[in-house]
């Protein structure tokens, strides 16, 4: 019997678009400032981080790697 478990992952390029009843600056702050951007998405304690970047360019690119711990199922 194989116990051997395949695992593939493909990694893709995506835009979400959305509308917020909020000046631009405001948007932009929450995004850019990394405390806020923490608050906002919900990372906090619950996950220790190992890199952060956000390069806010056309074609630029954002990076958040790291690993959560303890009960992240918040459905």
């Amino acid at each position: 019997m194989n116990n051997v478990t395949e695992r593939s992952q493909i990694h893709a390029t995506f835009v979400i678009e959305r509308t917020y009843p909020v000046p631009v600056a405001a948007v932009w702050h929450a995004l850019s400032d990394n405390d806020v951007r923490d608050q906002w998405f919900g990372a906090g304690d619950a996950f220790d981080v190992q890199e952060k970047s956000h390069e806010f360019r056309v074609g630029g690119h954002g990076t958040e790697e790291g690993q959560w711990h303890g009960d992240h199922d918040r459905a």
